[in-house]
């Protein structure tokens, strides 16, 4: 059975693929479909796809979907597990270029991708932890996640990979970028990685990264401009939030993490309720009695705590 059939059902994802890949998928062999996205992967790295339309569907469309469809086999013949993890490579490389590419927006459908790579429970990773890494030119000696029982050695040589040809700095330079002036949304989406991979990361690397992780996606919020402030919706900003907090929480405690987030979102709440936008402003006024509430719940939840002699229960 091939990988794609599924896309039989969905004309218009059917049609995309008829467009750039051409006969793929009549392919009935999974390695067929992967020696194709390969060849596709060289071309975009390359430059030679003859028309930007195409190219385009395949960033935004045809490559996320091999991927995550990819990631969601076991591989039963495990001499298939060396393309993949070949085709996951070359996946990178493209994720690597479009980040460091400042002048234009990288398709939010290639960081989710990028998600999907970091996450380790796919099907891929846990059916295949005993599999060898591919031979590579990367130092060894040089890690961000370290390769044990519980990772296995092709999930982290993929982070590993990341790391070593740039994608960590490329994503904080990304951050740091004043021309683009990413949105809310783009922040949560380029950050959503990182959340996803911190349990297996290094703890001296988010220690290293996670102080200007705060500062450049905090600082971001609190200077958007009135224009920027109206078109982006609370529940991004939140996200943003969540995805700090969850960063800050690997190195600091959880109280102290809150302390942190707490007075930035009191900023934050201010920001909106200034906005001469009503829809902001109604914002900023409800998240002030979002966060005067939890207040009052955390203190009697304290006060329980003391009456009874038990702090166990009492959280940040």
């Amino acid at each position: 059975q091939g990988v794609f059939t599924n896309l039989n059902h969905n004309q218009n994802l059917r049609a995309t693929y008829e467009a750039i890949g051409g006969d793929v998928l009549q392919c009935k062999n999974p390695y067929h479909h992967i020696v194709k996205f390969t060849e596709l992967m060289t071309k975009s790295l390359k430059g030679e796809f003859e028309h930007e339309y195409h190219h385009q569907l395949f960033l935004e469309e045809a490559l996320p979907t091999v991927t995550r469809t990819l990631l969601m086999r076991n591989y039963a013949d495990k001499r298939l597990v060396p393309h993949v993890q070949h085709f996951l490579h070359l996946v990178l490389d493209i994720i690597i270029r479009h980040l460091k590419d400042k002048s234009s927006r990288i398709p939010e459908t290639l960081l989710q991708t990028l998600y999907r790579i970091f996450h380790l429970e796919r099907r891929f990773y846990a059916f295949n932890k005993n599999s060898p890494p591919l031979e590579t030119k990367e130092d060894p000696a040089e890690e961000w996640v370290e390769p044990t029982k519980a990772t296995g050695m092709l999930y982290a040589q993929n982070v590993n990979y990341f790391g070593h040809n740039g994608g960590f700095d490329a994503m904080l330079d990304r951050l740091r970028s004043k021309e683009l002036k990413l949105t809310m949304r783009e922040v949560s989406t380029l950050l959503e990685p990182l959340v996803t991979a911190r349990f297996h990361l290094h703890e001296n690397f988010i220690a290293t990264i996670v102080a200007d992780i705060r500062d450049l996606a905090f600082g971001r919020v609190l200077n958007m401009s009135e224009a920027e402030i109206k078109g982006t919706e609370k529940k991004d900003i939140v996200m943003v939030i969540q995805r700090v907090k969850d960063l800050l929480q690997m190195v600091l405690s959880d109280t102290q993490a809150a302390q942190v987030t707490e007075q930035f979102e009191l900023d934050m709440a201010m920001m909106l309720f200034n906005s001469a936008t009503l829809p902001r402003r109604i914002d900023g006024i409800q998240h002030i009695n979002h966060m005067v509430e939890r207040t009052h719940q955390r203190e009697a939840l304290l006060k329980h705590a003391m009456d009874s002699d038990d702090y166990d229960n009492v959280g940040a």
